[in-house]
């Protein structure tokens, strides 16, 4: 038996508990809440299949990374992104003149939901420090970049795997050779 928080859980309840709190972790469970939409949009007058636009006008990779860093920040327990779990090895990438979220190519409009203290969450995006480039472009380009407060958000589990192609093992015990 073991003993947590004064509550005695045999070791199968215990690992089950356990488990079930790495699931959630790694997003392998939908998420419900309450929290807030952000709705990121390049400038109308842009368009990214014709390449015709200014740079400062579109909605980029590291936009969304900014925004993304913030929501951890503030705690938010799960986020999604154009109904796509994000989690915490998501790679989002500029390609071209989309972007890469995993191994789908998006442009925008762009939905991110994030489930968590709403108050919390909107302070730090609405901190316009935090995020200075793209209140800039906000204001000076006509982006859209909006967040509104939702009940019984819905965020689905993650269905990307976790695989790692180029990790290596290292054996902490063996000596450093001399490299000299």
């Amino acid at each position: 038996q073991i003993v947590l928080k004064e509550k005695s859980l045999s070791i199968q309840d215990y690992l089950a508990k356990d488990l079930q709190t790495h699931r959630e972790k790694l997003g392998m469970i939908e998420k419900t809440g309450d929290g807030i939409i952000i709705h990121l949009d390049d400038n109308k007058k842009s368009d990214r299949q014709l390449l015709d636009f200014d740079d400062d006008s579109l909605i980029h990779a590291s936009d969304i990374r900014d925004i993304l860093n913030l929501l951890y920040i503030a705690k938010a327990k799960a986020i999604s992104i154009n109904w796509e779990r994000i989690t915490f090895n998501t790679a989002i990438w500029c390609i071209g003149n989309s972007i890469l979220i995993w191994n789908k190519h998006l442009v925008p409009p762009i939905k991110i939901k994030a489930i968590g203290n709403q108050n919390l969450l909107k302070n730090y995006l609405e901190n316009k420090e935090l995020l200075e480039n793209l209140y800039n472009r906000v204001e000076k380009n006509n982006l859209t970049f909006t967040i509104k407060n939702q009940t019984n958000l819905e965020i689905p589990w993650f269905k990307n795997d976790y695989s790692a192609k180029y990790m290596k093992a290292i054996n902490w015990n063996e000596k450093k050779e001399d490299k000299n």
